[in-house]
């Protein structure tokens, strides 16, 4: 119980960050698709996508190994130091090296709005190894607060820069870059990061080990993004940046599904790595897997039903075929947190190769079906490979994953989500106020239903918190 209830509150802490960066993205919607062109959109997509893929390629993926050994050297602060030290220095010199090499590569291919693209890259992989240094120190409420601010600093940014100063697409870039560097002054002063940084505590030995384990990773940090880049490329060549502009609206639902799960993973993969040795581990593992499952599934079943409700709403006319590719995205977006939620049971283990080899498998998937498909059905096929993707590499895991960890799931469940899943979607596309109606009041009962179990776990913690809270007021 210790484990699980460590869980649900480093989840809540975590998710009070993202739930504002999501709220951030739902806002900011309608601005963009009232201040931009389909084309624009599609282009400020393309560079934003191109960004965070490079991010982990030139930082080699190195924020991710940080976590994992700040969590095992808690108690040890020179050890502490070492690793801070040893990787902030590594990515330091890589991003020098990188700019040097980007410069070279511009002299013979310009390419457009270069010192911007590359101050988001670089800002952006110094905010990931912040905020997982904030994680592997145990400072999730830093980590939460960090995405609060830079969620705000966005929002009044990009109004600065799209209504008031029309700068457009290299706006957004730019009030991306300093939202980037917000979060990382704030976690640096907040968390007196600059004390760990001293050229004393560089360490080969350390440096060498980070890397070992962090090489690995990369195709896993990369594959989504990769995923991303792939359909959105295909698409801009095939079918025009206008077409892209679409499909990146319609995967913006996605997105925020996915940050939804990104909150629930950080905290999980923590809790997996510390109690990856402990007894009854299996059982936590499907537990959790079983619990997380329902309650994902739960959510792409209601942003799918009330879609019809919301689109409208936060999407201008110019958008509105990204209508049609929503539900395909969306049930990929829950496949992804299935196969997700197998790869913390990797991290915790250490067995990034394995983590390795089957994210490539998707990404080869989502290709070949990309390319097979593209010519028939326009953006369809972007949705459908990328759906596709992400249930093989949900199904490969969890049968790779026994090797360590015996994973057993209740299969009424994976019955129920599949029948409800079915019916949300035929409404969907039927796309009739009443049939829309039915659909979504059937469906909130439907969840209700399937989560009635951590409906009474969460009213409990509410309860006790509050009589707690009485106890100390009434001391």
């Amino acid at each position: 119980m210790n484990k699980k209830n460590s869980l649900i509150k480093n989840t809540l802490i975590l998710g009070l960050g993202k739930v504002s960066t999501q709220i951030v993205s739902l806002l900011l919607l309608p601005l963009y698709t009232s201040y931009l062109s389909n084309s624009d959109y599609g282009f400020i997509d393309l560079v934003v996508t191109y960004a965070l893929l490079l991010a982990p390629i030139i930082s080699l993926q190195l924020e991710s190994a940080v976590f994992r050994f700040l969590i095992e050297s808690r108690n040890l602060p020179e050890r502490i130091s070492q690793i801070i030290t040893s990787s902030f220095m590594s990515v330091l010199n890589r991003s020098i090296l990188s700019s040097a090499a980007v410069l070279f590569i511009s002299l013979i291919y310009p390419i457009k709005m270069l010192p911007l693209i590359m101050l988001l890259v670089f800002t952006t992989i110094f905010s990931n190894l912040f905020l997982q240094i904030a994680r592997g120190l145990g400072k999730n409420k830093q980590f939460a607060i960090a995405s609060i601010i830079s969620g705000l600093v966005t929002v009044i940014m990009n109004v600065l820069f799209i209504v008031y100063l029309k700068l457009g697409v290299p706006g957004i870039i730019l009030s991306l870059i300093i939202a980037n560097i917000t979060r990382c002054i704030y976690i640096l002063l907040s968390l007196k990061i600059y004390r760990y940084i001293k050229p004393v505590y560089k360490s080969k030995m350390v440096t060498a080990d980070i890397i070992k384990y962090s090489l690995p990773l990369i195709p896993n940090g990369v594959s989504s993004w990769l995923m991303d880049v792939s359909d959105r490329t295909i698409i801009s060549v095939m079918l025009g940046l206008a077409a892209s502009g679409i499909y990146a609206i319609a995967n913006k639902f996605s997105i925020i599904f996915n940050g939804f799960f990104y909150v629930f993973n950080l905290s999980w993969s923590e809790s997996a790595s510390l109690h990856e040795k402990g007894v009854g581990f299996a059982k936590y593992c499907s537990d959790v897997i079983n619990s997380a499952t329902t309650f994902f599934a739960s959510l792409g079943l209601i942003m799918i039903s009330f879609m019809p409700f919301m689109f409208p709403l936060l999407v201008g006319d110019n958008f509105n075929d990204a209508y049609n590719y929503i539900p395909f995205l969306l049930v990929g977006a829950f496949f992804n947190s299935v196969s997700g939620q197998y790869g913390s049971i990797y991290v915790a283990k250490k067995q990034s190769k394995s983590l390795m080899k089957t994210t490539v498998y998707s990404v080869v998937i989502n290709l070949v079906i990309n390319f097979a498909l593209i010519k028939l059905i326009d953006i369809y096929a972007a949705a459908i490979s990328t759906m596709v993707a992400y249930l093989a590499i949900a199904i490969f895991r969890h049968f790779d994953v026994k090797k360590y960890v015996d994973i057993r799931y209740k299969k009424s469940l994976l019955l129920k989500i599949v029948c409800s899943y079915s019916f949300a979607i035929i409404a969907y596309y039927i796309n009739d106020f009443y049939v829309n109606i039915l659909s979504a009041f059937f469906i909130t009962v439907i969840v209700i239903y399937l989560n009635k179990s951590i409906i009474k776990v969460m009213k409990k913690k509410v309860l006790d918190l509050k009589s707690n809270r009485y106890k100390k007021l009434t001391a």
